[in-house]
């Protein structure tokens, strides 16, 4: 066998190998049959070929020359229609332009005698010698390929599949290279150069197509044989599950839905989308992958369900195929759960007031008891500073209540500022063991961030903690307390962005938690101890929350219990202020006092009397805003105002106060709530206050603020 031989023997074997391949996967779609068939027409061009090569003289030699030429003007359609299949495009009419030219170079050729070609000859060279020969039949398996070059290039620039693009490139390639070969080999040579004996080498074209060919199918899953396997395996699997399953391609659209997928998404496959699913599903991206998402859908035509959303990439061989969605609809049993946690709400509730009527009932007996006995007029004047002194007792225990109370309810929001983290954890917790048996050991190091936080709800945290880890070892122990800075990457952000934090855990030694007690510990009033409360860790939850930090315990029986706190840090100093003495306070001039509660209004009263003031009293915003113009009309303006924040149905402080510095810019505007929503308590200034005063009332406060306002006006 000469080497000439040899080119077309090794264009069998590749188009066998290739056909087998393909063939071998089972498939039945018109992407694989266009294929095959354009594989079979290769072999038998070669199988022809090569027994033309091969025996010359023999007498059926002619006519396998001519079946052969035949099978060649039709390589071009063939490839070409391959062409239009894997680009999944309708078939234009210049195809069928190229298919009628093919088809008639196919007859024409079959037309001829064996006779026409002589036996010293290959079978191109005799073409080019052939007395009848049309030039344009031979040219037409060129231009289709030609043809179908343009239409792989076209859809190349509008494939969005990176694997696809590979793969179209590969097409191009191989085509691009056979087509050159032909070309050089067929035409130029023979033609322009003379040079006959090298159209056999144009074979060489075929095994270069079969070549760029397998890679595109074999490396980038070109006919996607994989994902039509999994088409086929599951079929019946997705018509039986009752989760929702779509098999997605790469440009988001559906290769398969089962029923479920259909009902549950409300749309037919040709329907289906990814923008449809980014549409309905909250927070859905077609980009990204899920595992047991908890999401809800909001239909077209307004009803609303929860699924748990599972997508992931489809891969065979490193090789993405597309994805695959699991949806699963969770909105009957995300019902069930939401009526169990208002359950157990109201089981809290009803724990938290009947711990508060408890206490309260406590206190108003000390506080009532005291008062009762005052109205004795046999009383000496040091039984009267007694039963005065417990009586005062009882109502700051009460308003220790309210305050916690308070500190873990809506609204009372922090102070904040810049603390010494390092100073009030040791100071917090040296203080709250004083008297025990237990110890502590602190790992805090220098550099630590200061916090940004309100400094008695902070202190009150840790004390709490400190509290509850002493509680906890009753035979004594040691109290471990690390804190350190940490840097944590804002995950909503797409840069690099970091925020400054501080660790703080409290671990102890003790006997831990139980495992059924752990998702209860921090609701309010739930205790395991005889003497505890059961609102120092609820209260130090939500103080941490208010803080915008967070709280984490971990606690096994047996192994003691660790709590992590997370709170933000600031790179702020804070400010030094020198310690004030409550000093004894006198003033003159016209004070206004406006509450709608009788006993703060009379109580007021009678303490700016005291400090020397002539004080006006009114119960609502819109009469003390007739009284401020009163006093600013006849030149007698008001040293000091005080007004609650908000009145019940009426105009409040925070309301009246812009109305009267509109009026007065320079008036000293003092504002007083024991309880509230908003932040006008925490940055009273920002709203034109010139100082606050939280119920409440004793005394020494009054007087503190007084104080103040009088410094500040100096």
């Amino acid at each position: 066998m000469e080497f000439i031989q040899v080119l077309p023997l090794i264009s069998i074997f590749a188009s066998l190998y290739l056909f087998a391949y393909v063939q071998g996967q089972r498939q039945k779609t018109t992407l694989h049959r266009s294929f095959l068939l354009y594989v079979l027409a290769l072999f038998l061009l070669h199988g022809t070929e090569l027994f033309v090569s091969l025996y010359e003289e023999h007498p059926i030699t002619g006519i396998v020359a001519i079946f052969s030429t035949s099978v060649l003007m039709t390589m071009g359609f063939l490839f070409l229609n391959f062409m239009f299949a894997i680009v999944n495009k309708a078939r234009t009419p210049f195809f069928y332009v190229c298919g009628v030219i093919s088809g008639l170079a196919a007859i024409r050729f079959l037309l001829l005698r064996p006779s026409d070609f002589p036996p010293e000859a290959d079978i191109f060279h005799s073409l080019i010698d052939i007395e009848h020969f049309l030039p344009a039949f031979l040219l037409a398996p060129v231009f289709c390929g030609l043809y179908g070059l343009v239409v792989c290039i076209r859809s190349l620039k509008q494939e969005q599949s990176r694997e696809t693009r590979q793969g179209l490139l590969h097409i191009i390639y191989g085509l691009g290279s056979g087509l050159a070969i032909v070309v050089c080999f067929l035409v130029l040579f023979p033609l322009v150069f003379g040079m006959r004996d090298v159209s056999h080498f144009a074979t060489l074209s075929t095994a270069v197509m079969i070549a760029f060919v397998y890679r595109a199918i074999s490396k980038y899953n070109f006919l996607r044989v994989n994902i039509e396997q999994i088409q086929l395996v599951f079929s019946r699997l997705f018509e039986n599950v009752t989760e929702a399953v779509v098999i997605l391609s790469h440009d988001g659209n559906a290769i398969q839905m089962n029923g479920s997928a259909v009902h549950m998404l409300r749309c037919q496959p040709e329907e289906f989308s990814s923008a449809y699913l980014e549409k309905i599903i909250d927070d859905y991206q077609f980009e990204q992958n899920y595992t047991h998402r908890r999401a809800g859908i909001t239909y077209p035509d307004g009803n609303e369900s929860v699924v748990l959303l599972s997508q992931s990439l489809v891969k065979e061989s490193d090789i993405s195929l597309g994805k695959i969605l699991i949806m699963r609809d969770i909105t009957d049993l995300v019902m069930i759960e939401e009526e169990l946690t208002k359950t157990q709400q109201f089981e809290s509730l009803g724990l938290l007031a009947g711990g508060i009527a408890h206490d309260f009932n406590n206190f108003l007996t000390g506080i009532l008891a005291s008062f009762s006995f005052l109205k004795d007029d046999e009383l000496t004047r040091q039984e009267v500073q007694e039963i005065s002194t417990d009586g005062e007792k009882a109502a700051r225990k009460a308003s220790h209540l309210v305050n916690q109370l308070l500190t873990f309810a809506r609204g009372g929001s922090p102070v904040k500022e810049p603390i010494s983290a390092r100073e009030l954890i040791e100071e917090t917790i040296s203080f709250s063991l004083r008297g025990t048996k237990v110890g502590f050991e602190c790992d805090i190091p220098d550099n630590l961030h200061y916090f940004d936080a309100d400094k008695n709800q902070i202190s009150q945290v840790f004390q709490n903690l400190t509290v509850n880890a002493s509680q906890a070892m009753p035979g004594g122990g040691t109290i471990h307390v690390a804190a350190h800075n940490r840097h944590i990457a804002d995950e909503d952000d797409d840069s690099s962005k970091t925020e400054d934090w501080i660790e703080v855990a409290f671990e102890d030694e003790g006997g831990g938690i139980a495992p059924e007690d752990l998702p209860r510990i921090f609701d309010p009033y739930f205790t395991t101890k005889s003497s505890g409360k059961g609102l120092g860790l609820t209260m130090a939850y939500s103080i941490v929350k208010k803080h915008g930090g967070s709280m984490t315990v971990d606690s096994a029986p047996g192994e003691g219990t660790r709590f992590t706190l997370l709170l933000p840090a600031t790179r702020e100093l804070p400010v030094l202020r020198p310690d004030k003495q409550v000093v004894a306070h006198k003033g003159q001039g016209f004070v206004m006092v406006m509450d709608d509660e009788d006993s703060i209004r009379n109580v007021m009263d009678r303490i700016l009397t005291n400090f020397g003031y002539q004080v006006d009293v009114t119960s609502s915003g819109e009469e003390a805003l007739e009284l401020f113009k009163h006093r600013l009309a006849n030149d007698t303006r008001y040293r000091v105002i005080i007004t609650d924040l908000t009145i019940p149905g009426g105009m409040g402080g925070k309301e009246l106060a812009p109305q009267i510095l509109h009026l007065q810019p320079d008036a000293k505007i003092i504002v007083s709530s024991g309880y509230s929503q908003d932040a006008v308590l925490s940055d009273y200034k920002s709203y034109g206050f010139s100082g606050v005063i939280s119920k409440p009332y004793t005394l020494d406060k009054v007087r503190q603020v007084f104080n103040d306002l009088t410094d500040e006006t100096a």
